[in-house]
């Protein structure tokens, strides 16, 4: 069975030594395991230097530094939400109609789409 993508046959995705034989097989078999357990324990330390040297071992430390994230985080969503808010009020002011528009519109079809028209590209 030789299937593609990301739910494809083990066997058949990782083949360092072609051939078809069974000696072929088994030196693949073992050339992968070996890699397989090399870059494993070489993600294993990566992880925990990177522990080491971002998580302080001090609790006052980690606690300062989870409230300066904890701020920084807060800080840029209000900024996210002036902006969106600012963006939204400008949006909504340029393209809400005036009173002689409205009235000058051919019928109360037309003064009905360019009050809808501006109200949903205000809410949206």
């Amino acid at each position: 069975m030789r299937t593609t993508g990301l739910n494809g046959s083990p066997k058949s995705l990782m083949i360092l030594l072609p051939g078809g034989d069974d000696a072929t097989y088994w030196l693949n078999f073992a050339f992968v395991s070996a890699l397989y357990i090399f870059l494993s324990y070489r993600v294993f330390q990566l992880t925990v230097d990177l522990k080491d040297t971002l998580v302080p071992t001090e609790t006052n430390i980690l606690y300062r530094r989870s409230a300066i994230a904890f701020l920084v985080l807060i800080f840029f969503y209000l900024i996210g939400r002036s902006a969106l808010a600012l963006s939204a009020l400008s949006t909504a002011a340029h393209s809400t109609p005036s009173l002689s528009e409205v009235m000058a519109a051919d019928s109360p079809a037309a003064a009905y789409h360019l009050v809808s028209s501006a109200t949903a590209v205000g809410n949206s």
